[in-house]
């Protein structure tokens, strides 16, 4: 079953200024020719008008944007929704890791 989440649309999310794609179709390497059932859903995702997507922040902004979009981008504890990273206050120490030696980390990707 396929479920349509907010952000997998072929509009962009409300209150965006969309730049139309200008990735030559030769160069697309996902939803080729449009075969989704949502038709062309990226069509304003921004590695379709690579250089001319804003950046919100050089460290990027809590929960991905700047207003809720829904699709994910959660806001983390502690931080209100569009937080900029470069603005974060002081807190621990950063983590040191020496080289050659194994520490434990985490990433996550969320399909559903």
């Amino acid at each position: 079953m396929y479920v349509l989440r907010s952000n997998q649309v072929d509009h962009p999310p409300a209150g965006c200024t969309p730049l139309e794609p200008t990735l030559p179709e030769s160069a697309r390497t996902y939803n080729l020719e449009n075969a989704s059932a949502n038709g062309d859903w990226t069509r304003y995702h921004p590695w379709r008008a690579p250089g001319r997507a804003p950046v919100s922040d050089p460290c990027g902004v809590a929960g991905a944007y700047t207003k809720a979009a829904g699709g994910g981008g959660e806001t983390p504890p502690g931080a209100a929704q569009g937080d900029k990273g470069s603005e974060l206050p002081e807190g621990e120490e950063p983590e040191k890791w020496s080289a050659n030696s194994t520490v434990e980390v985490g990433w996550m990707i969320d399909a559903k």
